[in-house]
């Protein structure tokens, strides 16, 4: 898919002007000043646990970094397995991160099954995660990551969380991406994988907000 540094692939409607990034460890070591300044990102999101027991090892720089760039607004997200307690997944999360007023809601990224295949299981798991992390947000819910694919094969395309703002990742050069599903809308779209970025070395994924900067704003803390 054809795309301009930082940028929309071909066909992507311009109207989605707020750019951001998700990062984790793979992207090793980030130069946000660089970001901030050679790129229009306004948002990024940092990988901070996965499961019960990983933390990502450049959640803490990241982290810290992100908050030395008033011009990038910073979420944080927990990698989500189905086959571990998700009430311990939700505490290492919020014992890593500790969200706080001005920081953008979390997300748990929702894409792996672990070879499990009862939809009611994997329902429950979620729900239970997503409980844990929106009570110690005062009842603020966070975001779902997913994909298309994922989302109609894995969880049957079920409404359960329909209320939950919906990430979606799908890289079809539309001018939107396809909803799943259980969603009537979606608030950001993951709809690059393979972007450039001034300050990132390598890939990174690319995303955008289904709005503008009010939009972004109300996903604050």
């Amino acid at each position: 898919m054809a795309t301009a540094k930082g940028g929309l692939p071909n066909g992507v409607s311009q109207q989605y002007a707020i750019n951001g990034v998700d990062v984790s460890v793979y992207q090793r070591l980030i130069d946000w000043a660089t970001v901030a300044v050679s790129s229009n990102v306004k948002f990024a999101y940092v990988k901070a646990t996965e499961g019960s027991t990983c933390v990502d090892a450049e959640f803490a720089r990241n982290w810290r970094a992100l908050a030395q760039q008033p011009s990038i607004m910073r979420g944080a997200y927990h990698f989500l397995h189905f086959n571990t307690d998700p009430a311990v997944q939700a505490n290492i999360f919020l014992q890593t991160v500790n969200p706080k007023k001005g920081d953008l809601v979390p997300m748990v990224d929702v894409e792996v099954t672990d070879g499990l295949s009862d939809v009611t299981h994997l329902v429950h798991v979620l729900s239970t995660f997503l409980t844990h992390i929106e009570q110690a947000l005062g009842g603020r819910h966070i975001l779902v990551y997913t994909s298309y694919g994922f989302w109609n094969s894995k969880m049957n395309g079920c409404d359960a969380f329909a209320g939950h703002p919906l990430w979606l990742a799908q890289y079809n050069g539309d001018a939107e991406p396809t909803l799943p599903g259980g969603w009537r809308d979606w608030v950001i779209w993951q709809h690059e994988s393979n972007g450039r970025i001034d300050g990132i070395t390598g890939d990174v994924d690319l995303d955008r907000i289904n709005g503008d900067d009010n939009t972004l704003g109300a996903l604050a803390i």
